[in-house]
């Protein structure tokens, strides 16, 4: 279901990695005057490197730290919130993620994807287990996760086309948001 939009309700963006949802989710915050959140860089200031993190204690306790920050975040008024790509796998964090937020899904194809990861900088790739110095590996481990996790986007968000430049992303969520006028 798709909650109204009210001046205090968190945004929260979601979608895989790659997809732009720190830099979509700044440039919304800016656009709309409001605070934006990462979680994955609110969660990278408290544990260091997310990759690091995760080898060193374990998927399950990395997830258990991201919903401490998501719990933390949330009750902030009219935050715009840029999840983690993974942050909805978790059942116990899609009912935070959703309760009283609006909630869009930026949604690019896995070609796309791919070539975002495979153009960052190694440290700034919280997933660098997807990326191969074959393109083509790349896009069939994005196309490969990807399948399996566009439903469950698609359950939680309202689609947004991510492929275009960040503005045009940003004005086509703000268009989503205006009051409609009958």
């Amino acid at each position: 279901p798709k909650a109204l939009f009210t001046a205090g309700a968190p945004l929260v963006l979601i979608g895989f990695v790659g997809a732009g949802k720190t830099t979509v989710g700044a440039a919304l915050a800016t656009r709309l005057g409001r605070p934006h959140v990462d979680v994955d860089q609110a969660l990278e200031a408290e544990v260091g490197p997310l990759p690091a993190y995760i080898e060193a204690v374990g998927v399950t306790a990395f997830r258990e730290a991201e919903e401490r920050v998501l719990r933390r975040v949330l009750p902030l008024v009219g935050t715009v919130i840029s999840c983690g790509a993974g942050t909805v796998r978790r059942v116990r964090s899609r009912p935070l993620v959703c309760r009283g937020a609006r909630v869009f899904f930026l949604d690019a194809p896995a070609e796309v994807i791919a070539a975002r990861l495979q153009g960052m900088p190694p440290a700034a790739c919280h997933r660098p287990d997807l990326v191969n110095p074959d393109p083509e590996v790349t896009r069939a481990n994005v196309e490969r996760e990807l399948t399996e996790r566009r439903p469950l986007y698609l359950r939680l968000g309202e689609p947004v086309d991510a492929t275009p430049p960040v503005e045009a992303v940003v004005e086509a969520i703000a268009t989503r948001l205006a009051p409609t006028r009958r």
